[in-house]
């Protein structure tokens, strides 16, 4: 997908706004295919979950234990 992204007078960064059909067309189509988002939040928390069993000694996992599973460990919660 090729956009044209303008700066204003002073050089300062825009926002490029592209419309929600454009975004949600096909990858396939060489767009971003945003329409397959949920699939896309799973995989994150999936990723997260690893990172929480490999580092259970790491901060992320205190903070998470503390708001989420005070009572056990991340398979209970």
């Amino acid at each position: 997908m090729a956009a044209n992204f303008f700066w204003d007078q002073d050089c300062n960064r825009k926002i490029h706004w592209v419309s929600w059909p454009v975004l949600c067309k096909n990858k396939e189509d060489s767009d971003l295919g945003f329409r397959r988002l949920c699939l896309q939040n799973l995989a994150l928390l999936e990723k997260q979950a690893w990172h929480l069993v490999v580092n259970p000694d790491g901060l992320a996992y205190s903070v998470l234990q503390v708001k989420y599973f005070p009572e056990g460990n991340f398979f209970c919660a």
